[in-house]
């Protein structure tokens, strides 16, 4: 019996009539539906353009089921007698997400919560999470990069093996995400379908198969690996392997792929079962058609009476085209008003989406600004990596929590070795991405800005090129020392080269202390002249040998203010070898003191000095006293052993 389809619209206050309906449906694909009908009357259809549109499809006996949407196209495409004719496309509002284009960041949240907040963002609560069965770890970076929401998702979703499928109400059609079978049903009255064939231009009968064909194919993936790199452990690369039974030696090929984007190994084989699975699902395909208008994709049901036993099973709906003509649309002799095509895999074979959704890449670097929160100077995890706030980013401001941690890249970095300079806060820097992928920046250098410039003017200074840094916190206490910060000044460290011809110079500067160690020699040559002033206080100590040549000119040692003191262990000896030796107090006395004696020679002539005796030693002694010589002691001799001669206007002895 070819029982009539019926099918209405409600299009708000627009007036249709259907002449063709025509409802494409697959599992983690927006649905499509395209219609075709007249109205007596023009209608303007841009004010419904973005608007929900709902069918209701049955037959001139019972409503079956509804499809709705939202409307997205509308076509003018011939006026005539019977009025003017249209050709509107109705998809659901996931597919509109398809229309913006977005950069934000998303940090510590799963692939569930990120879909939650991209939905509420948009204002759209027609989802149902309460189908999904997996747990899904938070990713500690995720990037929606120049993509819309819809493609942001789709990758997701992908990625981790989450799919979805729309069910249709009368007023509204809501996503179903979901992860497994248990999250599929069968339409009601449809947990059943017999297989009933027709021939020639016999019609066919409600709710039965009339045709169903199966076809196998070599998918040629039989593993997935996946690997990745973890820079706290870069010795042991993040391996995971997904295996599947291959039929054949081609049909056992393996898909390698380098994500770098995993740290553990169970996330990697999760991934990898989701591909496998995705790309082995359709290796057996079944496809058919009848009078099935209550079937929804994503539904399930069991084929029954089928010649080919095996093909009497469970199966689940991947795919549906419903097509459903009105009587006056029909041509000719064609009798079938209405034909619904199925794309179905067996029902215990597990369905995961294909990678079709692509994951943008960053074709260039980026500048960034350094963040942390407040009163940081220096922001830095343990690995010496900061976070920054790209210029994209419109996020509420969140010091040190607007990215990732990210690695920085140093001139050198060995083990307990290399080159340090941490980016600080407000700083721009250059941001690379690992393979050009947005959820895996590096630091790759920094670069002035308007309110961050040079610290010398430029193109004046253009000749000095330096390494300065700035003092964090306080500058300290400076007692004791000859010149002092201004108050509420910068300090800084600074090595800095002059290289303008005539004024070349190294400049060093300390904010405070400066420390050299050399384990070995030390070598200074200077050509010219040498200045060194020290404020306070010096201590030079060598524990073996100095040597302290001057080689033309004068060598001088004052001491403006105090004493000078120096105490020898052992032997202390001066030569002159031309001129003179003097000694010369200003003021107070001279003092010199030995243990055992005091010798002051000049050719054969000497003075010794010992604890019991002087020894005046010379070819002549002349004592010349102005006014009066004594020699006095408890016994005095005066031998002469030629002669002995004392004068004197008066000579008194005894």
């Amino acid at each position: 019996m070819d029982r009539q389809a019926a099918i209405s619209v409600a299009l708000g206050t627009a007036k249709l009539n259907l002449e063709r309906f025509e409802a494409i449906e697959r599992l983690s694909e927006p649905f499509v539906i395209v219609a075709e009908g007249f109205s007596v009357d023009e209608i303007d259809f841009l004010p419904h353009i973005g608007k929900p549109v709902s069918f209701d499809v049955g037959d001139e006996m019972d409503h079956v089921r509804y499809f709705h949407g939202l409307l997205t196209d509308a076509v003018l495409t011939k006026v005539d007698i019977s009025g003017a004719h249209y050709r509107l496309t109705v998809k659901p509002w996931f597919a509109l997400l398809d229309q913006n284009l977005n950069y934000r960041i998303f940090q510590d949240k799963s692939i569930i919560d990120i879909a939650k907040q991209v939905f509420a963002d948009a204002g759209m609560k027609d989802v149902e999470f309460d189908k999904l069965t997996g747990a899904y770890k938070p990713r500690e970076y995720c990037v929606q990069y120049k993509e819309s929401d819809f493609n942001f998702l789709s990758r997701l979703f992908e990625d981790e093996g989450v799919y979805y499928y729309f069910r249709h109400e009368e007023a509204a059609h809501k996503l179903v995400l979901c992860d497994g079978k248990s999250a599929h049903q069968p339409a009601p009255g449809y947990e059943s379908i017999r297989f009933l064939p027709v021939s020639g231009d016999e019609a066919t009968t409600p709710d039965t198969l009339s045709d169903w064909n199966e076809r196998v194919s070599s998918v040629s993936q039989a593993t997935v690996t996946l690997r990745s790199f973890d820079f706290t452990k870069p010795q042991n690369p993040v391996e995971a392997v997904a295996k599947g039974a291959g039929q054949h030696p081609g049909d056992a090929l393996e898909v390698y792929e380098y994500l770098g984007d995993f740290t553990e190994q169970a996330e990697g084989e999760a991934r990898g079962q989701s591909r496998l699975a995705a790309s082995r699902a359709p290796r057996r395909l079944y496809t058919g058609g009848g009078d099935v208008l209550g079937l929804a994709c994503g539904g399930l049901f069991t084929l029954t009476e089928a010649g080919v036993d095996r093909f009497n099973q469970e199966y689940l709906i991947t795919g549906l085209n419903h097509v459903i003509e009105a009587e006056s649309h029909r041509s000719g002799d064609d009798r079938q008003a209405r034909r619904v095509n199925v794309v179905a895999i067996p029902g215990d074979t597990l369905f995961r989406p294909p990678l079709n959704a692509t994951k943008p890449v960053s074709t260039g670097v980026e500048t960034a600004t350094v963040t942390g929160p407040p009163g940081e100077v220096i922001y830095v995890d343990e690995w010496g990596r900061v976070k920054v706030r790209f210029h994209w980013d419109r996020s509420p401001d969140q010091p040190g929590k607007t990215s990732c941690w990210m690695r920085v890249s140093h001139h050198a970095a060995g083990e307990g070795f290399g080159n340090v300079d941490h980016p600080r806060v407000g700083q721009e820097v250059i941001v690379d991405f690992l393979n050009g992928d947005p959820d895996r920046p590096i630091i790759t250098g920094r670069v002035y800005n308007g309110q961050r410039k040079h610290a010398y003017d430029l193109p004046a200074q253009k000749t000095r090129s330096l390494w300065k840094t700035q003092t964090v916190g306080r500058l300290g206490d400076y007692s004791g020392a000859e010149k002092t910060p201004a108050p509420n000044s910068l300090g800084f460290n600074e090595i800095r080269l002059e290289d303008k011809g005539g004024a070349e110079e190294i400049y060093i500067h300390a904010q405070r202390a400066m420390v050299r160690e050399v384990l070995l020699d030390d070598s200074l040559s200077v050509q010219r002249d040498r200045a060194t002033r020290v404020g306070r206080d010096r201590v030079t100590a060598v524990k073996r040998h100095e040597t302290t040549t001057v080689e033309t000119g004068n060598q001088t040692h004052e001491v403006s203010q105090g004493n000078r003191t120096t105490t020898i262990e052992q032997n202390d000896s001066t030569t002159i070898r031309s001129g003179d030796y003097s000694v010369k107090v200003d003021k107070g006395a001279v003092t010199i003191e030995a243990a055992k004696s005091i010798t002051l020679k000049v050719g054969s002539s000497s003075i010794v000095m010992d604890p019991s005796k002087i020894t005046l030693s010379s070819l002549t002694i002349v004592s010349d006293a102005t006014t009066l010589q004594r020699v006095l002691g408890t016994m005095t001799e005066v031998d002469g052993t030629t002669a002995t001669t004392i004068t004197g206007g008066v000579v008194k002895i005894n």
